[in-house]
């Protein structure tokens, strides 16, 4: 190394190290950057850390599971049509009748993809129905088991006629497009 490249490492070092202690010394000084000395808040950060290394199996095997399990498909002109084949047998096997149905537009629930949603996508229908408040309360139960992706987002429930309820639904389906 010349003298020359010698000189300019030393003076970037040097200007390195004031701008670090600088940042350093303005965040002590606020009192963020400070670690905390509260025991109380240090047994709850040490649980914190116990907890997520513990659950860390859980997680992976939850990933496996979704990466396994969430439908995929080509369009959500199909996600479309695989909601209806799924739900109207679930309503029909729960004695109700099918008053109304009406496709809502797909939308993307994330573009990058987050906590809450990852990458899924949804499509979802607005349905109908009438029947006993059991049989409907089954349908609605049998909809929302995890294998089928799919969610009640809104729910209205009125007394229709003869002692009937009738119930509004708005069914939302999960799935990935490949």
């Amino acid at each position: 190394m010349s003298s020359k490249e010698k000189r300019l490492g030393i003076v970037f070092g040097s200007l390195v190290t004031v701008i670090g202690l600088t940042v350093l010394f303005r965040s002590l000084a606020s009192g963020s950057g400070s670690p905390s000395n509260d025991p109380a808040e240090l047994l709850v950060q040490l649980r914190s850390m116990e907890s997520t290394l513990e659950e860390s199996d859980l997680w992976k095997e939850r990933d496996l599971w979704l990466d396994e399990k969430t439908p995929v498909y080509t369009s959500e002109v199909i996600a479309s049509s695989s909601l209806l084949d799924k739900i109207l047998p679930i309503i029909k096997s729960n004695r109700l009748k099918e008053i109304n149905q009406e496709l809502t537009p797909a939308s993307e629930e994330s573009d990058e993809g987050d906590a809450a949603t990852g990458d899924f996508e949804s499509v979802s229908v607005r349905v109908v129905v009438e029947g006993a408040m059991r049989d409907i309360v089954q349908c609605i139960h049998k909809i929302q088991t995890p294998t089928h992706f799919m969610g009640i987002d809104e729910l209205g429930i009125e007394v229709g006629e003869s002692g009937t309820y009738r119930a509004t639904l708005l069914i939302t389906h999960w799935f990935v497009v490949e």
